[in-house]
């Protein structure tokens, strides 16, 4: 087994076709094809079932494939100890909330002045941070999720040998603009917000889907009268400047001093943030220094 057949094995699951994967790594697909049963045959077990359209990862394959990129990425590790300047080097994905942003902020400015750097901030939804959390693309996931998908959720990151660590609890609230006509029904509020549109965030396009909060316990909603934007200072505008009405956690007070937003509290609705990160996979040193960055920044949002 060679460094170089455990990166092909990986690339050919990334493309999902021996086809693109040879034109992505530059070789002829029978070399790549043969260097792959080459492994299988070492370790007795097929790594991929070819089909029309391309491959699947077997049971056995993806197992495999969670430890090659492991092997991976600790030999692009290893390179940075050779090196003679220090080198840093932080993939974040996140789901877009604004203490998540803070301190990413916070963490590039305590690390401006390292030579070598090379840090990324990924927005995407929840199965987004999941898979590449899974597939080593990523450092360190951020996500956001009802109270009550909690256990199911965890049950499913054990699958691919992820766990979730909450950082804490987040209430949840409808935003609309001052003067909004809603407000004048304190009683019967939740009931007249039917009546008007609510903005949505989609943060990527790798899975069509709404708010990743968006569930039964928000039955106010009217789903005819749906806005979706993927800019989130387009929703914050169209929140401010008509009687659409948006959903969300407290904003870090360094975001919510631009937005003259009433913020109506949600009865009984939760969600956790916390992060997600690859079981006994050792954690680096910038992963726990944002971590801690992110603590201080959820202080008193949590609840």
């Amino acid at each position: 087994m060679t460094l170089q057949q455990l990166r092909y094995a990986v690339e050919i699951e990334k493309c999902g076709s021996l086809s693109k994967a040879a034109k992505k790594l530059f070789v002829s697909q029978p070399n790549l094809s043969n260097a792959v049963k080459e492994l299988e045959v070492e370790h007795g077990f097929s790594i991929f079932k070819r089909n029309n359209r391309g491959v699947q990862v077997t049971e056995k394959g993806a197992t495999f494939l969670i430890y090659a990129r492991s092997v991976l990425h600790q030999c692009e590790e290893m390179k940075h100890l050779s090196t003679e300047t220090q080198s840093s080097k932080f993939r974040l994905i996140a789901q877009n909330y604004s203490p998540i942003m803070e301190a990413f902020v916070k963490y590039v400015k305590q690390n401006s002045n390292t030579e070598k750097m090379n840090y990324e901030l990924l927005n995407a939804q929840g199965f987004e941070v999941v898979d590449k959390v899974y597939k080593q693309e990523a450092d360190l996931g951020i996500i956001i999720l009802l109270e009550d998908k909690l256990d199911h959720f965890r049950d499913h990151l054990k699958d691919r040998n992820l766990e979730f660590s909450k950082l804490g609890c987040l209430s949840f609230y409808v935003n609309v603009r001052q003067g909004h006509p809603v407000l004048e029904s304190k009683e019967n509020l939740f009931i007249e917000l039917k009546k008007y549109p609510v903005v949505l965030y989609r943060e990527s396009t790798y899975i069509q889907s709404d708010d990743s909060f968006l569930a039964d316990p928000f039955d106010f909603i009217n789903k005819d009268k749906t806005i979706y934007v993927f800019d989130r200072d387009v929703k914050f505008k169209i929140v401010s400047e008509t009687d659409a009405f948006g959903i969300g956690t407290k904003l870090h007070p360094n975001f919510s001093k631009y937005y003259d937003w009433v913020r109506i509290p949600i009865p009984d609705v939760y969600a956790s943030i916390g992060y997600i990160h690859g079981i006994n996979r050792p954690m680096k040193a910038e992963v726990r220094n944002y971590i801690e960055l992110l603590k201080i920044e959820l202080e008193g949002l949590t609840i």
